[in-house]
């Protein structure tokens, strides 16, 4: 039954990496507290760069073992060899790239050790065999890897860095515990999988690259819209402004994952159908994106409301200048749910191609309007740079989609914007009557339902259909 896999899946990994982000969250205020604005910068500067690395390493392999393996799952302990083998030359190449570019790049030596060090994560995540359990749906084994990872992440950072000049425990505690996540996984594939099988096929090899390639250009392009900001504001302004911006950054990533979750635990189940029923698929896909919409815009509007809040009791008066960024980066939250659900189905339905143009548009608008805004505006033209990127993509894949979702869209979008609107008008109305924020957003979000069930978008019977649906 699919919807319960379905179900079972997203409970795991949203157990999991509920844990692992809360857990990811807390370290990052901490190192804000400990390290400063400018050691944050730092170390978001460094990872941001081994992040596109890594992304050369993986060219793609993850998502094309889930998709084969959840379609035949016999294919996974060849697949493994296979992949072990391509990635072991990948890790040599891009840490002889790594090493060039730390030579010439224009930074501290404390700077170019904290990105050396951080290189360890070519290995343990470049290794990692997350996507044999993911293909069968084992998401339970993912999840003790993921926090077993943050957990010895966690205990590292509290027990050695206690001031600015223990920065370089950081990349070292996140290269132990995923180094434990690697051994885990690995261990667990050898018992489920049986005998790895390493096979000297270099014609195989290329095949499967040829089809991987085009997915690992496409992620490659997602991390430049995602995370070019971060590169670019630590080159042309400072590691202090990388600091205010990431703190930031990342309160609103750890709200976009729990969207991520739901898209992870759904892929199987649409690479299933793509070949089975794109009725049901297609379906699915709808009924998802309804409920990713309908949740996303009240978790902008109180995220929105609630800046100043959230910045000065996780970060503290330090970072008073993250809460104008943090109140645009939020909208990425509405934008990255519908994106990340609109390119898993694409990929799904073997549309590489399609998914590589989506997120090159992305890309190319980012880097052009971060060359222009970065110099002028910094880290709020950044933050401008990065929603209207996702803009971007939200617009050619809502184009893609249109012909097959037309119905349902016209249908919704009446009665969201009036609870849009009507939610926006009683704030601006009672925005100065009531001191009391939380008071506020219960009473917004109370508007914001009500028209919601006045328009029957918010049908509990839909809901039910995603759970229950077969």
């Amino acid at each position: 039954m699919i919807a319960r896999i379905h179900i079972r899946n997203f409970f795991y990994l949203s157990i999991a990496d509920g844990i692992s982000h809360v857990l990811f969250l807390g370290i990052v205020i901490y190192l804000a507290r400990v390290l400063g604005a400018e050691g944050l910068g730092t170390v978001t500067f460094a990872r941001s760069i081994i992040l596109y690395l890594l992304l050369i390493v993986n060219a793609g392999l993850e998502l094309y073992g889930i998709r084969a393996g959840s379609r035949d799952p016999r294919q996974i302990p060849h697949l493994i060899g296979t992949f072990l083998f391509l990635r072991f030359f990948l890790i040599i190449l891009v840490s002889c790239l790594l090493v060039i570019l730390v030579f010439f790049l224009p930074k501290s030596a404390e700077t170019k050790q904290v990105l050396l060090l951080y290189g360890g994560m070519l290995i343990t995540t470049g290794l990692l065999l997350e996507w044999p359990f993911q293909a069968v749906e084992r998401m339970h084994i993912l999840a003790v890897g993921r926090v077993l990872a943050e957990c010895l992440f966690v205990f590292v950072v509290i027990g050695l860095i206690h001031e600015s000049r223990d920065i370089l425990w950081v990349p070292v505690g996140r290269f132990l515990g995923g180094a434990a996540e690697l051994i885990l996984l690995f261990l667990l594939s050898r018992r489920l999988f049986g005998k790895i099988r390493f096979e000297w096929a270099p014609s195989r090899w290329r095949d499967i690259l040829k089809r991987s390639m085009p997915m690992g250009a496409g992620f490659i392009m997602v991390q430049v819209y995602s995370n070019m900001d971060n590169i670019m504001l630590g080159l042309i302004r400072s590691e202090q402004e990388v600091g205010l911006y990431a703190a930031a950054y990342k309160i609103v990533m750890a709200i976009v994952l729990a969207g991520v979750v739901y898209h992870k635990a759904l892929y199987p189940a649409l690479s299933r159908l793509s070949h089975q029923s794109i009725e049901k698929m297609n379906r699915l896909l709808v009924q998802s994106a309804r409920l990713l919409v309908i949740f996303a815009i009240p978790v902008v509007a109180a995220s929105w409301i609630l800046a100043a809040e959230l910045i000065s009791l996780l970060y503290g008066r330090e970072y008073v200048e993250s809460i104008p960024v943090f109140q645009i980066l939020i909208i990425k939250v509405l934008l990255m749910w519908v994106n990340g659900l609109t390119a898993n189905a694409v990929l799904a339905s073997d549309q590489e191609r399609r998914f590589l143009v989506s997120v090159t548009l992305g890309a190319l608008t980012n880097l052009l309007l971060n060359v222009f805004f970065i110099p002028h505006w910094g880290m709020t033209g950044a933050a401008v740079a990065t929603i209207l990127s996702e803009c971007v993509v939200f617009v050619y894949f809502f184009i893609v989609y249109l012909s097959r979702i037309r119905i349902s869209v016209m249908r919704d979008l009446r009665g969201l914007m009036a609870a849009v609107f009507s939610m926006g008008m009683v704030y601006i109305l009672l925005a100065s009557l009531i001191r009391q924020k939380i008071v506020l957003l219960i009473i917004l979000c109370f508007v914001y339902f009500s028209i919601l069930c006045i328009f029957k978008i918010l049908d509990f019977k839909r809901i039910l259909d995603v759970i229950r649906s077969r």
